[in-house]
């Protein structure tokens, strides 16, 4: 492939891999604030706000109480196990749809170039309503012919077996 359509893939593809690296830098700032939300309690403090303004209630009567403190009890519990895990999704998620972006930026893996597209478009993962349009640009963009050309020119590099030799 000559160095001049080369470089007119490299700007084809340059502003749909920054496209997914907002999604992954979003991605990790989420999972950040959410990671601060958890370490600081201020979740508990909400609930804690929340049975406060049921007790003081007065058009709820006692049956009702316990039904909100009951359901305020498992909601609470339930959230102890997602937070930690939505850090965790949302932490490897933009990790790899950084890399991803990075790998077409640079039109180094059209495979994980993909991969960081279709991450980007889940909605737990890519930033919902930005993900979605970002990573449908980044497909397109990978699926032209000129693009996979690209991709396809890069020199595949083996490390021979004599390197991999500790002596």
């Amino acid at each position: 492939m000559k160095t001049d359509s080369r470089s007119s893939v490299a700007a084809q593809v340059r502003w749909p891999a920054i496209g997914l690296f907002v999604v992954a830098a979003l991605s990790l700032g989420s999972a950040v604030l959410t990671g601060i939300s958890i370490a600081t309690g201020a979740m508990a403090t909400e609930f804690a706000k929340s049975r406060e303004e049921i007790e003081a209630d007065p058009n709820m009567n006692a049956a009702d109480k316990d039904l909100m403190r009951d359901m305020m009890a498992k909601y609470e519990k339930a959230m102890e196990v997602i937070l930690p895990l939505d850090v965790l999704i949302l932490v490897l998620g933009g990790l790899l749809i950084g890399y991803g972006a990075w790998n077409l930026l640079r039109l180094k893996s059209r495979g994980w170039s993909r991969a960081a597209a279709i991450l980007a478009m889940i909605p737990c993962i890519g930033c919902c309503l930005l993900g979605l349009p970002i990573g449908l640009w980044a497909i397109i963009t990978i699926q032209n012919s000129a693009v996979r050309e690209a991709f396809a020119s890069v020199p595949q590099v083996e490390p021979e077996l004599d390197d991999l030799d500790p002596q």
